[in-house]
């Protein structure tokens, strides 16, 4: 249940908000979102994913927060056998514009992984709408700053992944604008499937994550 915030109020109206346990970002009936840190508070900027099917009822379905990165990507040296860039652009890429999506919730590393490298390397197809109507929204649990480093360590392991191979990688990600696409999922039970066309093959299950905003990352890596 959402715990009352009376010291927390809109940016843009005024209004006093209710904020969801453990929740990173604050939403407004006005339509504004936004986050709060030791540095102040600022708008976050977010979008929400029509279900393929508007009718589902309210229960089925659940909105599951990933922050989008667009980023530049520089690949300076690599030695590594079917990177994850390469399969995605090809063996020749050395870099470019690209938006990696980084789950935003707990799941556990083998479910938060699989998911990132999915929609990443097949982007949503997003029909936007203004609200959640009736859909419950998911806690946003790894804020901006950890979505960076999850996102240069999860590039650093899809790049080198290939066990029992000498594998060697420097590069380099600079993230130039962020935000939050709230997808939905089609829930029942404990079994959770995407609820929009993501363009590969989904889970059938999504398990809690815990600990992943302690992940160790960097740009260098062999095997």
């Amino acid at each position: 249940m959402p715990v009352k915030l009376s010291s927390v109020k809109c940016p843009s109206c005024g209004t006093a908000l209710e904020g969801k346990v453990a929740d990173r970002v604050y939403l407004c009936n006005c339509g504004v979102m936004h986050t709060r840190d030791d540095e102040g508070k600022r708008e976050v900027k977010y979008t929400i994913a029509a279900p393929k099917d508007p009718s589902a009822p309210p229960q089925s379905i659940i909105y599951i927060p990933f922050w989008r990165l667009d980023s530049d990507v520089a690949i300076h040296y690599s030695r590594s056998e079917g990177g994850f860039f390469s399969k995605l652009f090809g063996k020749d890429w050395k870099g470019g514009r690209v938006s990696i999506y980084i789950p935003a919730v707990n799941w556990d590393p083998g479910t938060f992984k699989h998911w990132a490298g999915t929609v990443t390397s097949n982007p949503p197809q997003v029909r936007p709408v203004q609200e959640f109507g009736a859909y419950e929204r998911d806690a946003v649990v790894i804020d901006e700053v950890e979505a960076q480093q999850l996102a240069d360590f999860l590039i650093l392991t899809f790049e080198a992944e290939k066990p029992g191979v000498l594998q060697q990688i420097s590069y380099e990600v600079k993230v130039f604008d962020m935000s939050l696409l709230y997808m939905p999922f089609n829930r029942s039970g404990s079994s959770f499937t995407p609820a929009i066309s993501i363009g590969a093959k989904a889970l059938n299950s999504i398990r809690p994550l815990k600990g992943a905003s302690s992940w160790r990352y960097g740009s260098q890596h062999r095997t």
